[in-house]
């Protein structure tokens, strides 16, 4: 296994959604449907707790879970080196994976 392969090496890190600098799901449901006359059964009451719970869990695991993320490019940097393939950054990166290829090998 590489170093670095795994979170806070020379190739990758994992970082969960606020170490990428993105917001948190919300852990709430994005509708209030309790007022509705339609609602008041025991059957919908419980189809609401378990859409409740179930957006509560996904957020939590969402934002806990961490994505590898090549250290030293955030995306800006990688935006700029899609949108100029044939530049030095370009090339830097593409010996950088190189060298991980030969690394996994």
């Amino acid at each position: 296994n590489p170093r670095g392969l795994g979170g806070g090496g020379c190739f990758a890190e994992a970082l969960t959604r606020a170490e990428r600098g993105h917001s948190e799901i919300s852990t709430e449901l994005p509708f209030d449907v309790s007022a509705h006359p339609a609602a008041k059964s025991h059957l919908a009451k419980d189809m609401v707790n378990r859409l409740a719970t179930d957006v509560r869990e996904f957020a939590g695991a969402a934002n806990e879970a961490k994505t590898p993320k090549l250290t030293g490019y955030p995306d800006e940097k990688l935006e700029a080196i899609a949108s100029h393939p044939d530049g030095a950054e370009a090339e830097a990166l593409r010996e950088r994976l190189r060298h991980l290829v030969a690394e996994l090998e």
